[in-house]
């Protein structure tokens, strides 16, 4: 079974919450930046980040809404999205001016979220089986990130 939906006594799961954690961890990285540089620049520049790993929670909670993330290939899809959360996380200090050695951290940044935004749809296209509505609307999500 690709999905469980979610029924009214479902509640939060330990999974569930780990994944939240490594949010949390990455908008930490996002204050650690804006403090460490603290400038009008970097603010503007966290703020962005910031929007878009918002942009990525809320996503993944409504999919959370939707679909239990303990069963089926919801699971499993959870675990790629949660790791390259966690590289956005490690690429946020260099986000904006790449230090040398290593990879190029603005691409890996953004690579990193592109996967997280890729497993989210396709984890709530399985979700969304029976429901052509949620099916278009979710295509119509995918418009900018082609």
């Amino acid at each position: 079974m690709p999905a469980t939906a979610v029924d009214h006594a479902h509640r939060v799961t330990a999974r569930e919450l780990f994944f939240d954690l490594v949010f949390v961890f990455a908008i930490t990285q996002v204050t650690g930046y804006i403090a460490h540089t603290h400038t009008g620049l970097s603010i503007v520049q966290g703020g962005v980040v910031f929007g878009l790993l918002w942009w990525a929670w809320s996503a993944y909670a409504w999919l959370g809404n939707q679909a239990q993330a303990d069963y089926g290939l919801i699971r499993l899809g959870m675990i790629p999205a949660m790791i390259a959360v966690f590289v956005v996380a490690l690429s946020i200090p260099e986000a904006w001016h790449d230090e040398a050695g290593g990879l190029y951290a603005p691409m890996v940044l953004a690579v990193a979220y592109i996967v997280i935004r890729l497993v989210h749809e396709g984890l709530y296209v399985l979700a969304a089986a029976g429901d052509r509505g949620l099916r278009h609307q979710l295509a119509l999500n995918m418009v900018p990130l082609i």
